[in-house]
């Protein structure tokens, strides 16, 4: 072997005054950037599940208050009583079922969860079926009067 040959293990083992300890090693936890991440994947589950529950909830209260309102607004444009016949009261609750109606659209159109503008649109949708309906009883009381008419002048003739 050639004397002058330097092992190569000399280069790469470390001088052991070099083995101090590092003064900038994070010894504590603590002061790891992943020491914080956030909460455990149990506690996730238990937020979301808890979110999920409480839109859940939600939802089931506004379709419960759609379904109230709406039914009693309908009601209320079948009622065949003549508005200087009503009560104040009555007219009182129509107001308050207005008020519940628009009160109702206001809140899905700003659910961020809800399609845009969906709580405009349902009262779009019950006025466009109160006015259907309306044109019915106005065709019909037309017809009735037609045959009215038709009947007093078959009497009139004779």
């Amino acid at each position: 072997m050639n004397p002058e040959r330097v092992n190569y293990n000399a280069f790469n083992d470390p001088d052991p005054q070099d083995l101090k300890v590092n003064e900038s090693i994070k010894l504590d936890n603590n002061k790891s950037r992943f020491a914080n991440k956030g909460p455990s994947p149990s506690q996730n589950k238990a937020r979301l599940d808890e979110q999920i529950k409480t839109y859940q909830e939600n939802e089931k209260d506004i379709a419960a208050r759609i379904s109230t309102a709406s039914r009693e607004y309908l009601k209320a444009t079948k009622d065949l009583t003549l508005p200087q016949n009503k009560s104040e009261l009555a007219k009182q609750n129509e107001k308050d079922i207005i008020r519940e109606l628009i009160d109702i659209a206001s809140i899905l159109n700003s659910d961020q969860s809800q399609p845009e503008a969906i709580g405009a649109t349902g009262l779009i949708n019950l006025l466009l079926k109160i006015n259907l309906d309306q044109r019915d009883s106005i065709n019909e009381l037309r017809y009735k009067i037609f045959l009215l008419e038709k009947t007093n002048s078959i009497v009139d003739k004779k």
